[in-house]
């Protein structure tokens, strides 16, 4: 192992690992949107109260989604 510019340890076969972090990141994608899409539609087949239940936890996923999403964009 080889420490990097900012000390931290690198392993020596990293750039040949980029194949696994692109699997890992859209198995992130995959569960953030199975985890919109889920509750989304029990929300839209449910009554008012189980729609007022539902709500918090879609806006939390929402939140969810959104920071994902711009960090990934912005992720250098």
């Amino acid at each position: 192992m080889r420490t990097g510019l900012s000390g931290c340890p690198v392993l020596s076969g990293h750039a040949g690992l980029a194949p696994l972090w692109l699997v890992s990141e859209v198995r992130v994608v995959i569960t953030v949107v199975i985890g919109l899409v889920a509750p989304a539609v029990r929300y839209r087949r449910g009554d008012e109260a189980r729609r007022r239940q539902l709500l918090w936890l879609l806006r939390a996923v929402l939140v969810v989604a959104v920071v994902l999403t711009v960090w990934g964009v912005f992720e250098s």
